[in-house]
């Protein structure tokens, strides 16, 4: 994984997801791993339907949870690199 601000990340396409409420549910049809999302890591989900630099990402998760840079950025890195051990995001 690449955790530079102009990385780009996305969904891959071999993901099936569904929100219930703020929550959401994800599984990797290929391996059949199904993950559950909480409020804030299901907003990220629906925001790496496209193509997304890491910065873009830390800014506006930043802005919508009031967070600081610092924090917005401890928080992606941990979640986006579980979606990735996950095989769930694809990096460009």
């Amino acid at each position: 994984m690449d955790w530079k601000s102009d990385a780009v990340v996305q969904r891959r396409s071999q993901i099936a997801w569904r929100t219930f409420g703020a929550d959401g549910v994800v599984l990797n049809l290929e391996s059949e791993m199904m993950s559950g999302l909480n409020e804030s890591a299901a907003l990220v989900w629906e925001w790496l339907g496209s193509p997304r630099t890491v910065g873009h990402l830390m800014n506006l998760f930043a802005s919508e949870f009031d967070l600081s840079p610092q924090e917005a950025e401890a928080d992606l890195h941990h979640f986006l690199s579980e979606l990735a051990e996950r095989g769930l995001v694809a990096w460009s």
